[in-house]
């Protein structure tokens, strides 16, 4: 699944109330939770979400996110293929 797929799924999480996790957004989008937390990593980086609280999930520690109003308004392009 593209990144900005998984971004569709965050804000349609947010538009319904949500919670965003890594796991939340793995069932919602139907992918592994470690592939979700990858995107969700990324989008932290590129701005699109915040860090909001870190949990004990299990063996690991299991972050909650926000969107920014960077991600809520971002429209993504997908690029054009060089011929």
């Amino acid at each position: 699944m593209p990144w900005y797929d998984v971004l569709k799924v965050v804000r349609r999480m947010v538009d319904a109330g949500g919670e965003i996790s890594s796991r939340t957004v793995g069932l919602e989008a139907e992918m592994p939770t470690r592939i979700a937390s990858m995107w969700l990593s990324k989008m932290v980086r590129w701005g699109y979400l915040r860090r909001i609280s870190r949990e004990p999930d299990g063996k690991r520690w299991s972050y909650r996110y926000e969107l920014t109003r960077w991600g809520q308004r971002f429209k993504p392009a997908p690029r054009k293929r060089r011929s």
